[in-house]
């Protein structure tokens, strides 16, 4: 986000510093860990290009990401700050008090994408743009999401090769690339760390003449793991040689291909005598991904974790400075992170500090064998809002850490304090909050004072947590009061289960193989009746060779009631799993969706992994009753025909006026009006047939969105006579209120606010028509009268018909309870 201001202050030295301005080549590598390279360890990946360079350079052997994912950290090497500061979480999201019976001990905060606020910095490259650098991004750039446009374009760069905002990963390594931003053409078999490789130096060659800064982005060794056979089979013979199968030569050749690149590139610097004057700058995204189900990919030992987890093993990186002529042969134990490079860099260009808040500090006095005695007690921070789950099981909930000097204290907001002495623990085995109180409580504070000061979200305590309420999950083991309800032996195709959409299913040696044609492959049990709402378990018996998420899905009277994630063992071998459910309805089916995603994100391994899994059997128990569970209450509606009335989950009904008007099913489900909704469908939007229209028109609802741990959007809707021209009005995923016409377009009212309807919470949604065509929106917290949104907007084309409609970020269900229509102040 270019600042003229900024850029017309480097003018004034841009001419006489020109000259002799250095060159700039930033070689980054995404998802390598941090002992992946020849020169910080591995015996077993070749990487002489590199090695050679480090030789001549000064490395960091105590280096770190900015956090353990892969975009926030290339935001900080942009914009020099931390990524907390760079609106990578929804700093207008607020965690709401009163959150639903069963969800989380803490409420959910910030959100995994940019907010859509300005984003007010200058980036590096417009910083050496300004200063007469010309400047090029080649390969990945995933900076979040796509409707913040924040592109290499929009940051400062003349040429972007692909480059995407939203792309995190290709599907395919070898030409015709598939999820290559920029519809790239190539020869058919190209590989593509090659092709960024050429135009890397094609860049150097065209710019030879002039200063230039060069971000080298690698997609390798992100997955999916993909190398060239030749240089993969070298490979397969020394893993043989060493008798290691935790070694993969698939990852291995990737490494060893993007090693060749930093040698052609750096041939290139040396035949246009550019080598002397070019500083490199070398580093990961974030730790390394350590297995792909159960196909080893690399290891961080002896760090504990890997990529997603906030342990060192996620954060620490390879890295290394090359100043021709200055750095050569020296290794700097001081700690230092990615977040120093922009200073870096500007600092050796001559280049002044932008106006803005830069966190990191430039490295440019150790490089000259200077000491900084300011580093050793200067701290380190992170933070990751994210939640998700592993292939393997594993959690990752919001979780902030900070390092200063030897210690390093781990923040998760649902568990205790972690304190670990580095200098003795570098794995972080030996938690030492309860033995060193004070030091805890030291960085504790540091730590909050720098979340305040950078206006992250962070979690707050959910005070309707129900410690007893029966979250679907795994469990290690059936839990006392089960009774068995339903066997299915899936030997036949009389078993009791069919394929239900994008899954090829076939018999073999008593079990039904799964195998996936598609996103979200399923199949589904025979349509289940007699059994209640109430606790439930299910026992599967799983052969798992391969990787990629299986989940089982339950279903109430025809709607999804949720979800649960399974995390087998993948080594081909039979297991039995178990899991627990609640459901709030009826029960009328089961699904299975096994397993998701191989194809196109890369988890399959062709070598080693077959693309399906079996099922032997299926087990449904029954649970004791829940104890203490609240009464319903009284409904204080009088009937009425024509009614859309529901009233705290007792008493429910659809007048015949109601009608959905898309793929969508809306239906009463146990005192609730739900709207079942899937993966890539239309949002269903109810509306009334009715066309009345004039002064005085109001529509008004209360609701309260039932989705434990999970965030909604709802709103109310307005249509033109004929269905297929609706207006929508709704909270989208960015927090913005809008009105939306048919196919996307924006109508009547397109305005930013920041609000988003989060679990548990109850809004009064109202439609007002005070004079003909003009009408007054607005909505309110039940609980605190406190408006959040109000807008009047006109109309004078067409029409209203009243309605109310909702969208969901994720399969499953909407529910909405105590709702009204009323019209001319009238219940109808």
């Amino acid at each position: 986000m270019k600042k003229t201001a900024f850029a017309a202050a480097t003018l004034i030295c841009t001419l006489s510093a020109q000259a002799a301005s250095p060159n700039f080549l930033v070689i980054l590598l995404d998802d390598a860990g941090w002992r992946d390279l020849g020169f910080t360890g591995n015996t077993y990946i070749e990487t002489p290009n590199l090695d050679r360079l480090a030789e001549q350079s000064i490395q960091f052997p105590t280096a770190y990401a900015t956090h353990p994912f892969c975009a926030p950290s290339r935001q900080s090497l942009v914009t020099g700050q931390w990524p907390a500061r760079t609106a990578w979480t929804q700093r207008s999201e607020v965690a709401h008090p009163d959150a639903p019976r069963g969800a989380a001990a803490y409420a959910a905060a910030g959100a995994y994408a940019w907010s859509g606020r300005p984003l007010e910095f200058t980036s590096l490259a417009e910083a050496l743009k300004g200063a007469g650098y010309a400047t090029a991004h080649i390969g990945k750039w995933h900076f979040g999401e796509v409707k913040a446009r924040v592109t290499p374009e929009s940051e400062g760069f003349d040429v972007n090769f692909g480059g995407g905002q939203g792309v995190g990963a290709v599907k395919n390594f070898f030409a015709p690339y598939q999820g290559m931003p920029g519809n790239v053409e190539a020869p058919e078999g190209e590989y593509l760390t090659d092709r960024l490789t050429q135009e890397t130096i094609d860049f150097i060659r065209d710019h030879k003449t002039e200063p230039f800064y060069v971000q080298l982005w690698h997609y390798a060794p992100h997955t999916p793991i993909m190398a060239p056979e030749k240089i993969v089979q070298k490979y397969r013979k020394k893993r043989e040689a060493l008798g290691d199968n935790s070694l993969n030569p698939t990852y291995a050749a990737m490494i060893d291909v993007v090693d060749q690149g930093v040698g052609r590139i750096f041939q290139t610097l040396e035949k246009l005598g550019l080598a002397d004057n070019t500083v490199i700058l070398f580093a990961s995204d974030n730790g390394g991904v350590q297995s792909l189900g159960s196909v080893p990919v690399t290891s961080m030992l002896p760090l504990r974790g890997h990529k997603q987890v906030m342990y060192e093993g996620g954060v620490r990186e390879p890295m290394f400075i090359h100043w021709p002529g200055v750095t050569a042969g020296s290794v700097c134990g001081e700690t230092v992170s990615m977040i120093d490079f922009y200073p870096t860099i500007l600092d050796l260009a001559g280049v002044p500090l932008p106006d803005q808040p830069v966190d990191g500090v430039s490295l440019v006095p150790l490089l000259k064998g200077e000491s900084m005695p300011s580093l050793s007690d200067r701290p380190l921070f992170w933070y990751n809002v994210t939640h998700g789950i592993t292939d393997e099981g594993e959690t990752f909930q919001p979780v902030a850490a900070v390092r200063k000097g030897q210690w390093r204290l781990i923040k998760n907001f649902e568990k205790p304090l972690e304190l670990y002495d580095l200098s003795s623990d570098a794995g972080e085995s030996n938690n030492l909050a309860e033995s060193h109180p004070e030091k805890a409580a030291e960085l504790e504070k540091l730590l909050d004072h720098w979340l305040s000061d950078t206006g992250v979200v962070v979690p707050t305590k959910n005070p309707a947590y129900d410690p007893d309420y029966v979250i679907p999950r795994q469990v290690d083991s059936l839990p006392e009061g089960y009774e068995v309800s339903k066997v299915w032996k899936l030997d036949n195709a009389s078993c009791g289960w069919q394929a239900a959409r994008m899954i090829k299913t076939s018999f073999h040696d008593g079990a039904m193989r799964l195998q996936e044609e598609g996103g979200y492959p399923e199949i589904r049990s025979e349509a289940l009746s007699g059994l209640p709402a109430g606790r439930y378990a299910v026992q599967l018996e799983l052969n798992v060779p391969t990787s990629g998420r299986i989940r089982m899905a339950w279903r109430e009277n025809g709607a999804r009631g949720g979800d649960i994630e399974f995390f087998p063992q993948r080594d081909g071998q039979w297991h039995t799993l178990t899991a627990v459910f609640e459901a709030e309805a009826p029960l009328a089916g089961l699904r299975l969706a096994a397993p998701t995603h191989l194809k196109e994100t890369g988890h399959y391994n062709p070598e080693t992994q077959p693309n399906w899994i079996e099922v032997r059997s299926v087990k449904l128990l029954s649970g004791p009753a829940a104890e203490n569970e609240p009464a319903a209450s009284t409904s204080h509606f009088q009937p009425s025909p024509n009614a859309l009335v529901f009233d705290d989950f007792n008493r429910a009904e659809i007048g015949p006026g109601w009608k959905c008007d898309t793929d969508g099913v809306w239906k009463i489900q146990n005192g609730r009006l739900v709207a079942e909704i899937y993966h890539g469908k239309p949002k269903p939007v109810l509306y009334n047939t009715n066309a009345e229209s004039g002064p005085g028109t109001v529509l008004s609802a209360t609701c309260t969105l039932n989705t434990p741990n999970r965030t909604g959007f709802v709103g109310l809707a307005a249509h033109y006579q004929s269905p297929e021209e609706q207006y929508i009005f709704r909270f989208n995923g960015e927090g913005t209120v809008q009105f939306l016409g048919a196919n996307g377009r924006n109508a009547i009212l397109t305005k930013n606010h920041a609000f988003m309807h989060l679990p548990g919470t109850s809004y009064r949604l109202s439609l007002r028509e005070t004079v003909p065509d003009q009408f007054e929106l607005e909505i309110k917290e039940v609980e605190t009268g406190r408006t959040v949104f109000s807008e009047t907007v006109s109309d004078s084309s067409q029409r209203y018909r009243g309605g109310f409609g909702g969208v969901y970020n994720s399969a499953g269900s909407l529910a909405f309870d105590d709702f009204q229509l009323v019209r001319n102040g009238e219940v109808k």
